[in-house]
C-alpha cells in the first residue's frame, strides 16, 4: 500500500506495518506499568506519603508518568488493532491509523514534559530534605530515578523511530530527488568521486532524463519497502502456483498421467485454484466491484467511475503479456527454466526428459563448446582482481596476506609490460590477483587497467591463454557505485555510430533498419575501445611487421602520437614468440561486462574477422532484436537458471512491477502474516499456504483495482521508445539446474541437482520473464556460472576453487579441444 502521508509527509512505513512498531511500544509500556503498580503502589503505597514537599513532587512524577504510559499503552493497542485490517492494498480499513498517530505524537510531546519535569524532581538540592520525610523514608526514591531514566531513554527511541520512518525521498519524478539518492549511495559506499564523474557526463538534462524515465516506472507504485518486499513474496507464489499447474496440464495431456493424484498432499488443490483464478466471471467482476464500491473506501469522491474504467482495463496492462493481466490465461505461459514439480508428477522420468516436454524442444550443446566456455570463465573472474580473488580463497585476511606475501615482490617486476603500472599497494595485489584467478604466467598479463569511472572506463586486462592459444580481452563486471550507475542508464541510444564500416554499409544500402543498445554500456565501451587505440594493444598484437622489435616508421605512424612510448609492447610481444602462432581473439566479460565484451567485439569485428565473444550472464537489455541476430555469428552469451540479470530489461521491470501490483492486488492475506509466513515458515508451511494465498479476480476488492488501474495509467503515459524491445546478445547458452526427487519421507525431501546446457534464443529467456526466486541474484554470481558449466561438462566444479586456495598453477599445456585451427585471419590479412 501507499506510505502513510502524516504531517503533509509521504512516510516510508505503511498502515499494515504500524503494528509491528506498536507491538514494541506497547511491551515497553506495559513492562513499566506493572513495575509502577507492584513497586510504587502496591507495596510502598505512596498515597499515605503526602504530608511533605518532596514527597509530593515524587508522588506526582510517578502518577503523572503512569498515566502516561497506560494512554500511550491503550493507543498502541488500538493502532495493533486497526493496523491488523485488511489486506495490504485495502488502505481505507486502516483510516483510523493516522488520527491514532496525532494521538501518539502528543502524548510524546507531553512525555517530554513530563520527563523534564521528573529530571527537575530528582535532580533538585531542595527536594532532598527534612531526611525524614516520608518518600525517603521507605526508600522509593530510587525507583522513582531510574523511572525518569529510562523515559528519555524512551524519548529518544520515539524520536529515532521518527528519523527511521522518515522518507527523505518522497517523490520519484524530481531531478533534485533522484541527485539525492545518488548522493546518499555514495556516502554510505563512500563514493563521491564517482557521482561527480557522473555529473560531469551527464550533466542536467541527461540527470532529468534518468529522473523522468525511472519516475515514469515507478510514479504510479507508491509502495514501501515492506509492501515492495510483500508483492516480491506474493509474486514468487503466483508464479510457483501458475509453473506446477502449467507442468500438471502438460503431462496429463500428452502422457495421459494423472498428475493430480500424484502430487503431496499439500500441493494436490493448487492446480484447481489456479485454473479457477484463471478463468473469471469478467462481468461478476464488474458488478462486485460497483456494489463494494460504497464499503471499501471513505472519503474518495469518484471512485465508482475509476473502479468501472479498471475493470475494463483489467485485461492487459501496458507490458501486453498474458501473465501481467489479472484474470491470466495459462495459455501463454512460457516456461523455460526446468522446476522440481516434474519430478513429483512423474519420478520415473529423467529430469532433462521432463523437461523436453513442458519448456519445449532445445538442442544440447556440444561438449567441446562447453569446454570452450569454462575455460574462459577464469579471465571473466580475473577481470574483477582482489575481490574475487578474497571470495574464492573463502577469507578477506587469508586472500590478502596470500596476495601480499605468497610470492617475492619481485615476481611482479618479471612482467616488463606491466611494471611500470605497479607502483602502489593497490595495483600490486590487483597484479597478483588477476595473475592467480586467470592461472597464467607473469608474462602473460599484456595489459591490465584498473580504473573505475561511471560511463566510463570499466577495469579490464589483455592476457594470454596459452591453453587455448587465445588473445584474451576480459572487462569486468558490476562492483563498484560507479558501475551501478552505468547499470541504471539503460534508456536504449542508437548505436549506428558504433556499427563497424561493412554493417554501416549495409545499413546505408537500406538493408538494415536503425539499432539500439544500452546507453551506459555502450559509453563504457566506447571508453574502453578509446583506451585500447591510445595504447596501440592489439594493432601492435596483430601488426603485419616482422621487425616487431623495432616497429617502423609507418607503424610508428599508424600507432599515433605516442607510438615510441608504446613500442615495448611490441618488443616484448615479439619476445614471446607469438609471430609465427595462429592465434584467436577472445572477448569476455561477466555481467555488466558481459554488455561491454559483446559491443567491443562488434566493434572489432572488421578488424578481426575471427573474433569470438563469450558473455557471461549479460545484460537482458542490451541491444535491439536486429543487432542481437547481428551478435549471434561470433558472440555467445551465457545464462544460469533463475539469473534474473540476463532477463531484465525496461521493458521487463515495467511488467515486473505490473505482475507484482497485480499479487498485491490479489492478496488474500495481511501484509505481516505474508511477511512473517515467508521468514518462518518451513518449505512444507509455505506450499500449503499457497492455497490460502491469493482471492479470485472477481473477488478484488475496488480499492485494490483502483491502484491497479492508477498504476497502469501512469505508466501508458511514458515514452514507448525507451521500452523498446531489448535483448540479450548474439545466441544463448542456458545452465539449466535440474532436480530429481530421491526421496520423500513426510514433510522432509531429499533433492539430486545436476546441470545440463541447452542453445535457446535471447527472446525466449526475456519472454519467460523475472523469476522471483532465492536463486534470483546467487544464479548470477560466477562461482555459479563455473559449477554449471564444469556440471554441465562433466568435469569436477570445484576444481578450480582448490587450485586458487592451494595457489598452484596448472601447467601450461595446449588443449587440442580447444585448438584454434585455421579459425585466425585468411591469407592476406593480419595474424597473431
Amino acid at each position: 500500500m501507499p506510505g502513510i502521508r502524516w504531517c503533509h509527509w509521504r512516510w516510508a512505513i505503511s498502515s499494515d506495518f504500524i503494528p509491528v512498531v506498536a507491538i514494541l511500544g506497547a511491551i515497553f509500556h506495559l513492562v513499566w506499568i506493572v513495575i509502577i503498580i507492584i513497586f510504587q503502589f502496591a507495596l510502598s503505597k505512596p498515597t499515605d506519603c503526602d504530608n511533605d514537599t518532596p514527597s509530593r513532587h515524587y508522588l506526582a512524577t510517578v502518577c503523572v508518568i503512569f498515566g502516561s504510559y497506560s494512554t500511550s499503552f491503550l493507543t498502541e493497542l488500538l493502532m495493533i488493532a486497526v493496523g491488523l485490517r485488511g489486506t495490504p492494498l485495502e488502505v481505507s480499513k486502516r483510516w483510523l491509523i493516522t488520527p491514532l498517530l496525532n494521538l501518539q505524537l502528543t502524548l510524546w510531546i507531553v512525555q517530554l514534559g513530563i520527563a523534564m519535569y521528573g529530571t527537575w524532581v530528582v535532580a533538585d538540592v531542595h527536594l532532598y530534605g527534612p531526611r525524614d520525610a516520608c518518600w525517603f523514608r521507605y526508600n522509593r526514591k530510587t525507583g522513582v530515578h531510574f523511572l525518569v531514566y529510562f523515559m528519555w531513554v524512551h524519548q529518544v527511541y520515539n524520536w529515532a523511530r521518527v528519523l527511521i520512518i522518515y522518507n527523505i525521498f518522497p517523490t520519484f519524478d524530481s531531478i533534485k530527488s533522484w541527485r539525492r539518492r545518488l548522493a546518499a549511495v555514495a556516502l554510505i559506499t563512500r563514493s563521491r568521486d564517482a557521482l561527480s564523474s557522473v555529473e560531469e557526463r551527464l550533466g542536467t538534462r541527461h540527470m532529468r532524463e534518468i529522473a523522468e524515465l525511472y519516475a515514469a516506472i515507478i510514479q504510479g507504485v507508491d509502495l514501501t519497502p515492506t509492501d515492495q518486499i510483500d508483492a516480491l513474496l506474493l509474486l514468487g507464489g503466483l508464479q510457483q502456483m501458475r509453473r506446477l499447474t502449467h507442468v500438471v496440464d502438460i503431462f496429463k495431456t500428452s502422457l495421459g498421467i494423472p498428475a493430480e493424484e500424484r502430487l503431496p498432499p499439500e500441493l494436490k488443490p493448487i492446480p484447481e485454484i489456479t485454473r479457477r483464478f484463471n478463468q473469471p466471471d469478467l462481468k461478476r467482476m464488474r458488478s462486485s466491484s460497483s456494489s463494494n464500491i460504497g464499503d471499501d473506501s471513505r472519503g474518495h469522491s469518484g471512485e465508482h467511475k475509476g473502479a468501472e474504467q479498471c475493470t475494463e482495463s483489467m485485461e492487459g496492462g501496458r507490458a501486453s503479456d498474458a501473465d501481467t493481466r489479472l484474470p491470466a490465461s495459462l495459455d501463454n505461459l512460457h516456461c523455460l527454466t526446468p522446476t522440481g514439480f516434474a519430478s513429483m508428477v512423474a519420478p520415473e522420468m529423467d529430469p532433462a526428459e521432463a523437461a523436453e516436454l513442458y519448456t519445449g524442444h532445445h538442442e544440447p550443446v556440444s561438449r567441446r563448446e562447453l569446454h570452450e566456455a569454462s575455460n574462459f570463465v577464469r579471465f571473466a573472474t580475473a577481470a574483477y582482481g582482489t575481490q574475487a580473488y578474497t571470495y574464492q580463497v573463502g577469507s578477506y585476511s587469508k586472500g590478502m596476506f596470500q596476495l601480499l606475501f605468497g610470492r617475492r615482490w619481485k615476481a611482479s617486476r618479471a612482467n616488463l609490460l606491466n611494471k611500470d603500472r605497479i607502483k602502489g599497494l593497490k595495483q600490486f595485489v590487483a597484479y597478483e590477483s588477476i595473475v592467480r584467478l586467470a592461472q597464467i604466467e607473469d608474462t602473460h598479463l599484456l595489459y591490465m587497467n584498473i580504473r573505475d569511472e561511471a560511463l566510463g572506463s570499466l577495469p579490464y586486462i589483455v592476457a594470454l591463454d596459452r591453453v587455448s592459444r587465445s588473445v584474451v580481452v576480459a572487462v569486468r563486471g558490476t562492483w563498484s557505485l560507479a558501475d551501478f550507475v552505468t547499470d541504471i542508464i539503460a534508456v536504449p541510444k542508437p548505436a549506428d555510430w558504433w556499427l563497424p564500416p561493412s554493417l554501416q554499409q549495409k545499413q546505408k544500402d537500406g538493408n538494415m533498419e536503425g539499432v539500439y543498445a544500452h546507453s551506459g554500456v555502450l559509453s563504457a565501451a566506447s571508453t574502453i575501445w578509446n583506451d585500447m587505440e591510445e595504447h596501440g594493444i592489439l594493432p601492435v598484437l596483430l601488426s603485419r611487421n616482422e621487425n616487431l622489435d623495432r616497429p617502423s616508421g609507418e607503424d610508428m605512424e599508424r600507432l599515433g602520437q605516442g607510438g615510441h612510448a608504446r613500442g615495448k609492447y611490441a618488443a616484448e610481444i615479439a619476445r614471446l614468440g607469438l609471430k609465427r602462432e595462429r592465434w584467436k581473439l577472445v572477448v569476455v566479460g561477466h555481467s555488466l561486462g558481459a554488455g561491454v565484451a559483446a559491443l567491443l567485439s562488434l566493434k572489432l569485428l572488421d578488424q578481426y574477422p575471427n573474433v569470438k565473444c563469450w558473455a557471461y550472464c549479460p545484460p537482458g537489455g542490451l541491444v535491439s532484436p536486429n543487432l542481437s541476430a547481428i551478435l549471434g555469428d561470433f558472440c555467445c552469451g551465457v545464462a544460469v537458471a533463475k539469473d534474473g540479470v540476463p532477463r531484465l530489461s525496461l521493458k521487463n521491470l515495467d511488467r515486473l512491477l505490473d505482475e507484482m501490483i497485480v499479487a498485491l492486488a490479489r492478496s488474500n492475506m495481511h501484509t505481516l502474516r505474508i511477511l512473517f509466513g515467508a521468514l518462518v515458515s518451513s518449505k512444507f508451511q509455505r506450499r500449503k499456504r499457497l492455497r490460502k494465498l491469493f482471492r479470485a479476480p472477481d473477488e478484488v476488492p475496488a480499492e485494490a483495482l483502483n491502484f491497479l488501474c492508477e498504476f497502469r495509467r501512469h505508466s501508458a503515459q511514458a515514452d514507448p521508445d525507451k521500452f523498446r524491445e531489448m535483448l540479450p546478445p548474439g545466441r544463448m547458452i542456458f545452465a539449466r539446474r535440474l532436480k530429481q526427487l530421491v526421496k520423500r519421507k513426510r514433510r522432509r525431501e531429499k533433492w539430486d541437482v545436476t546441470w545440463d546446457a541447452v542453445y535457446i534464443t535471447p527472446e525466449e529467456i526475456v519472454r519467460e520473464g523475472i523469476l522471483v526466486s532465492r536463486k534470483l541474484m546467487s544464479d548470477h554470481r560466477l562461482n555459479y556460472l563455473n559449477e554449471a558449466l564444469k556440471s554441465a561438462e562433466g568435469r569436477d566444479p570445484d576444481q578450480y576453487t582448490r587450485d586458487i586456495q592451494a595457489a598452484r598453477l596448472p601447467p601450461q599445456q595446449e588443449d587440442p579441444s580447444l585448438a584454434p585451427g585455421p579459425i585466425g585471419p585468411t591469407d592476406g590479412e593480419t595474424s597473431i
